[in-house]
């Protein structure tokens, strides 16, 4: 708990590993330009990104350009901060800033892996992947099942990726294999602002 939005500030800059704006109201944009107006002036160098999700931030990215343009911004300033219009693809430029994102624990192998991130999460969440991804996912939903954590556990269904995969499950549901209280367990949402707001909540 913080006592105004100065401190709650401070803190996030303090404590974060990197930026990641999400669409978002006056006080998202405000806060966006704060933190690159610090890496700015030096006084932070964390990677900042912008997840443009169905192209939320194009007109804010146009205008951004157009400064440039116009010689308001510094074309070296334009880098400062990177966007993309999904998860992955935002982290993928995230890395290459030189800066990695959170903290990065060397494992011996993928059991250990697990623990440390079962160990450490506040929550799960699944963003579109191959059989790792799901293999993991169904992991933390059957250690939640067998009421071995109680961390929120959310699937990034972005275009839709998952649908097939929701429709399974819902199946299994139908056909008794799993129980319709675990439907629950995890809950699903196309963009991330939405799946946090259901994460919150969970």
């Amino acid at each position: 708990m913080v006592a105004n939005m100065h401190q709650r500030k401070t803190e996030m800059a303090l404590h974060s590993d990197c930026f990641i704006d999400l669409p978002g109201g006056y006080g998202t944009l405000e806060e966006l330009l704060e933190v690159i107006t610090w890496a700015q002036l030096g006084i932070h160098d964390k990677p900042v990104g912008l997840l443009n999700v169905d192209g939320y931030y194009n007109f804010f990215l146009t205008f951004i350009d157009k400064a440039v343009d116009d010689g308001f911004i510094k074309p070296s300033e334009r880098h400062i901060f990177v966007s993309a219009p999904n998860p992955k693809e935002l982290v993928q430029k995230l890395e290459k800033t030189g800066e990695t994102v959170g903290e990065v624990r060397m494992v011996a192998n993928m059991h250990q892996r697990k623990a440390e991130m079962a160990l450490h999460s506040d929550c799960f969440i699944a963003l579109p992947g191959g059989y790792g991804t799901l293999e993991e996912l169904l992991e933390v939903i059957t250690l939640a099942r067998l009421g071995i954590h109680d961390k929120p556990v959310g699937l990034l269904n972005v275009d839709g990726y998952y649908n097939f995969f929701l429709n399974f499950i819902d199946k299994a549901v139908d056909d008794g294999f799993i129980k319709p209280s675990e439907r629950h367990i995890f809950v699903s949402a196309p963009n991330p602002k939405e799946l946090v707001q259901k994460l919150e909540v969970s």
